[in-house]
């Protein structure tokens, strides 16, 4: 290209920019010529400026002579038109999306359709007259786990499949309640009868709230990662579908009923892994895979003045969340067990830990030891969060001791090994036992 070429400088001001329309696009953009100024007396800066405008140019006169081709394809159209979209500086919007948008939308894109263009892929483009192709939640799913892939990178079997199977669950639900339409048809109005069907199944199967609200968001976790991938924008059908969670907490166990399970004759008989469990949980306030997935030489720390389990990923297992990873000091039976075995009978469930749970619970409720139907292994924490608020326990010690949040601001690098100590030698069963004997 010319140096001077599409530029010109009148009475030697600033640098304008002129370019004829094509013959071959005049159909479609009925300009003769392109005018407009630069903004600009340095040639250097005309001439890119000059340049970016032929790109942009070029740009929109290739998409308009795609014209009345016949696509077998319908999402390679679809990705066309989403191209002429951008180049002429609107977002794809349905034909029912645009209906029902500001009335000065439909106007400005009118306008581009009848003052600058004659064209029909102009026409469908503005006018959102190309139907988005179909993406079923199977699809979107595949799509959603491509995203995430950086998330699931270096993560165990067994943390990848709990993570993948409430996304599938959720999904058969849907299909269950409201078919299998495309994600771009689920609206509102379907977002409101899959809340129906969750509300029927829990007035009649007893379920809870959460479970469905848990639905809701891992169906628009995935639809959203789709859109994202689409370069579509879409509002987030359920939305305004979240049920009450009122009583969905798993009640604690009693301080006497632990003393009951923990002291009851038979479960000396049984394998050692159960009693480790079961007290490594009540005693320190773990969730059951934190300690199944100790690694017994690097987490179960017996040196120094203050013996620790040392709650961190390894190669056994993941963290549910960051604050998650904890020091915690070993305190009573917990102790005991660190120093006789690290927790090592637990290794046989270490690729498998919701076998221990289940095992336990079982064992449990046959034995008469759980107070309802509602207690499960889990109870042994919130048990533990009751004897901390029992003692006064400050907020922040109690957050750092059960790895929960502790907001979107920090201060300072948290509490001690000593500090937490303190609190956990107060609740400790064994030290409570001494003091009631």
């Amino acid at each position: 290209m010319n140096e001077l070429e599409n530029l010109h400088q009148p009475y030697g001001e600033t640098w304008h920019f002129r370019r004829r329309v094509p013959e071959h696009v005049r159909k479609y953009d009925k300009r003769t010529e392109i005018k407009s100024t630069l903004k600009t007396k340095d040639l250097s800066v005309a001439i890119a400026k000059r340049d970016l405008i032929n790109a942009e140019l070029d740009k929109i006169w290739n998409s308009l002579l795609i014209e009345e081709e016949q696509f077998t394809d319908p999402k390679k159209e679809y990705h066309q038109i989403l191209e002429l979209c951008r180049n002429l500086g609107i977002k794809y919007l349905e034909n029912k999306e645009l209906v029902n948008n500001d009335v000065s939308e439909l106007v400005k894109r009118l306008e581009i359709v009848e003052e600058h263009f004659h064209s029909k892929p102009v026409a469908k483009a503005a006018l959102g007259l190309v139907k988005r192709p179909a993406i079923k939640l199977d699809d979107a799913y595949e799509t959603h786990l491509k995203v995430r892939k950086s998330h699931l990178q270096g993560k165990s079997e067994d943390f990848i499949r709990k993570w993948k199977n409430p996304k599938k669950r959720a999904i058969r639900h849907f299909k269950e309640a409201c078919g299998n339409p495309s994600i771009f048809d689920i609206d509102f109005g379907m977002g409101l009868q899959f809340r129906d069907w969750w509300l029927e199944r829990i007035e009649f199967e007893g379920l809870q709230g959460s479970t469905a609200n848990k639905d809701f968001s891992h169906l628009w976790s995935i639809i959203k990662d789709a859109c994202l991938v689409e370069k579509v924008q879409m509002d987030n059908p359920f939305k305004n579908c979240k049920l009450s969670e009122t009583d969905n907490q798993r009640p604690a166990f009693e301080t006497n009923d632990i003393f009951q399970i923990i002291n009851f004759k038979g479960l000396m008989k049984e394998h050692p892994s159960f009693r480790e469990l079961i007290l490594g949980m009540a005693e320190q306030g773990c969730r059951d895979s934190e300690i199944i997935g100790l690694d017994p030489q690097k987490d179960v720390i017996l040196d120094g003045d203050i013996p620790y389990l040392d709650i961190t990923p390894n190669r056994f297992r993941d963290l549910k969340n960051k604050p998650s990873k904890r020091r915690l000091p070993l305190v009573g039976h917990a102790l005991d067990i660190a120093r006789e075995t690290r927790f090592k009978n637990l290794d046989i469930y270490k690729h498998s830990p919701d076998q221990a749970s289940t095992k336990i619970n079982k064992y449990l409720r046959a034995a008469g030891l759980l107070p309802s139907e509602k207690h499960t292994l889990y109870s042994f924490r919130h048990s533990f969060k009751d004897r901390l608020d029992a003692v006064e326990t400050p907020e922040i010690m109690v957050k750092e001791l059960m790895g929960h949040t502790k907001g979107k601001v920090k201060y300072g690098a948290g509490t001690t090994l000593e500090h937490r100590s303190v609190w956990l030698d107060k609740i400790s069963l064994k030290e409570m036992v001494k003091t009631r004997n």
